[in-house]
């Protein structure tokens, strides 16, 4: 069985997320769900954002330290920082730096200059903590052979982790494989991938950075975070239980659990058929998918709702069955000759067109009642 390190960036990433706000009771509230679910790494601010964090980061620090779960500092490539980070007392730093000519250009830096300026402070942060993590940002536009030269660098000065980010969400699954392959065909440090969801692909993109060499993913809750957010943790979870493949995984009603939280102090709502933890993830009104559930579980889906704390839920409408809706009435006491079945079917879909929704089972029994009793 295989190995990954799951890195929440919730109180950091999945906080920049444009319209949300949250005080610091609420952040250590998801803090310790977290930990209580089994996250071990969990990137729990930006210390040199205030005095405010800062502290909070040190409390946060003596609170968990005899637990286990390690808290990590984000880092702006800059000596400030590091020094805010080094009063919280926390052990794990992350500083990232622009390696794409697209950032490198916006902040007026150079190849040359970004690398010198990278081995001065791992250098200094190596100095300060016991574990020193680098960015490479927009990694997927960046020249490959830049980031392997980077890459080998920060071997020679004793980096524990290099974290490739696809920070516009814009890379294809196999760019992400086959880049992360390239990168660690020289030795170096662990991999850990960290991924935007512009196009809809960070669970995907996590997934390949893992077949490309990754030990390592980071996330955040409800995948939340910049634009259009990052690789979601319940998602990832499910995926890598799915595949059956990874050992000591978090507890995944436990996540759900804190994932849940989260969107009720934050206000997010997710579409309605968001994967695991959309309201209709396991709801079906098809004819023949639930006629095929009714029969065998496993017919036409892949998970099983009871993992999640969920059920199979059907509703009825246009392209619901006869015999979906029939077993449904026999199943509530009620029953129908076939010429009342086929003349209720045609009544039933014109009420959910009228309606302009599917029916659910109440309903579909008020429908009955009304019309066949």
């Amino acid at each position: 069985m295989k190995k990954v390190r799951i890195v929440d960036c919730t109180l950091r990433d999945g906080l920049q997320a444009a319209g949300y706000s949250l005080d610091y009771s609420k952040r250590e509230k998801i803090l310790n769900l977290l930990i209580a679910a089994g996250i071990k790494d969990i990137e729990a601010g930006i210390p040199c954002s205030s005095q405010e964090e800062m502290h909070w980061l040190k409390e946060m620090h003596e609170k968990t330290k005899d637990q286990d779960v390690s808290l990590i500092c984000w880092c702006r490539a800059k000596s400030v920082d590091l020094a805010a980070a080094g009063k919280t007392g926390i052990e794990r730093v992350h500083m990232a730096f622009p390696v794409s000519s697209i950032l490198m250009d916006l902040y007026d830096k150079s190849k040359e200059s970004v690398m010198e300026e990278a081995r001065s402070l791992i250098l200094e942060a190596k100095e300060m903590f016991s574990f020193v993590s680098i960015g490479f940002m927009d990694a997927l536009r960046a020249d490959r052979n830049y980031l392997r030269e980077m890459y080998s660098m920060t071997e020679e000065l004793g980096v524990d982790q290099v974290r490739i980010s696809d920070t516009v969400g814009t890379a294809m699954p196999w760019d992400i494989e086959e880049l992360i392959s390239f990168i660690t065909s020289e030795k170096g440090p662990e991999i850990e991938f960290h991924g935007h969801n512009d196009l809809g692909m960070a669970t995907a993109n996590s997934l390949s950075a893992l077949r490309g060499g990754a030990s390592a993913i980071s996330c955040t809750l409800s995948g939340m975070g910049e634009r259009a957010g990052n690789c979601r943790l319940e998602e990832l979870l499910a995926a890598l239980i799915q595949q059956n493949e990874f050992e000591d995984l978090p507890n995944m009603r436990s996540v759900l659990r804190a994932e849940e939280w989260f969107r009720k102090i934050s206000n997010f709502k997710p579409t309605l058929s968001r994967p695991i933890t959309g309201k209709r993830a396991f709801t079906h009104e098809s004819g023949v998918h639930g006629q095929g559930l009714w029969k065998r579980a496993d017919s036409y889906c892949g998970l099983n709702p009871a993992d999640f704390g969920k059920e199979h839920e059907f509703l009825y409408g246009d392209s619901s069955g006869r015999s979906m809706i029939e077993r449904f009435l026999i199943s509530r006491g009620h029953d129908l000759q076939k010429e009342e079945m086929e003349s209720f079917l045609a009544t039933l879909k014109t009420e959910a067109r009228k309606r302009g929704k599917s029916l659910s089972g109440e309903e579909l029994v008020i429908e009955f009642l009304a019309r066949c009793s």
